[in-house]
């Protein structure tokens, strides 16, 4: 569970991500700024971690059922972006589940797989500005997963996961 200064640096820095990723293109920050909203106010649902007001629902579900499909951006790319819609739900199932129940190193590696959304920011960016800023936000999500980490160590002894790792 995250602080709430916590939630600030990661909030900070994803936007500035997702301005970075949609360029001049408004519609694509438009689109990506549903995405990360609405993904925000299902997982404190989920997770149960934060307090969510019946407002927050009303205009997450406003966002996936009117304003999602209203977008232009995401209307003119659906095929590339609902397929990573679909890999980043199934990738979000798998982190739930293995972080609970998995051993281990599965554990661990649920770790980064709860963020996998951020991977849609890398084609946002190759969509809107070419391959060049592609790389950059992709080296820019390397960076943010190592960060996150470190504010959010695990809960586990990482000694356990290197006898693991040796065995």
């Amino acid at each position: 569970m995250t602080t709430t200064t916590q939630r600030e640096v990661i909030h900070n820095k994803t936007t500035a991500m997702i301005k970075k990723a949609a360029g001049n293109n408004k519609d694509a920050f438009d689109y990506l700024a549903i995405i990360f909203f609405t993904t925000r106010v299902i997982d404190d649902v989920v997770d149960n971690d934060k307090e969510i007001k019946h407002e927050s629902y009303f205009n997450c579900m406003q966002e996936l059922f009117v304003n999602l499909h209203l977008n232009k951006f995401f209307r003119e790319n659906y095929d590339m972006l609902v397929s990573q819609h679909i890999t980043i739900w199934n990738t979000w199932l798998a982190a739930n589940k293995y972080e609970k129940e998995g051993e281990l190193i599965d554990q661990l590696h649920s770790r980064t797989w709860r963020l996998y959304i951020d991977e849609l920011l890398p084609l946002v960016a190759y969509l809107t500005q070419g391959f060049d800023k592609m790389k950059e936000l992709d080296q820019d999500i390397r960076l943010f997963t190592a960060l996150y980490h470190r504010m959010d160590p695990p809960d586990f002894d990482l000694q356990e996961v290197k006898d693991v790792w040796r065995n």
